[in-house]
C-alpha cells in the first residue's frame, strides 16, 4: 500500500472489500479466500502470491517475460 501511495481505505474501495475485515486480515487476525487476495493484488499491481511473502515487499514485483 506505501509504494503506491494508498491508505487502508483506499485499497478496501478500490478492491471492493470492507475496510474493517481487510484490517484483520492485514493484521494476522483474519484469513483471506484467493480470491480477496487476488482483489487486492490487482489494485497494488503485484502478483497474488506476492502478498503470501513472508518478508516485506521493498519494491514493485517483476513479472516475468513469457517468449
Amino acid at each position: 500500500m506505501e509504494l503506491r501511495g494508498l491508505t487502508l481505505q483506499d485499497l478496501a474501495t478500490h478492491a471492493g472489500v470492507g475496510r474493517p475485515h481487510l484490517y484483520r486480515v492485514l493484521g494476522g487476525k483474519a484469513a483471506a479466500s484467493v480470491d480477496y487476495l487476488a482483489k487486492l493484488a490487482t489494485v497494488l499491481d503485484v502478483e497474488p502470491g506476492a502478498l503470501l511473502a513472508a518478508k516485506k515487499i521493498t519494491r514493485r514485483t517483476q513479472r516475468l517475460k513469457q517468449s
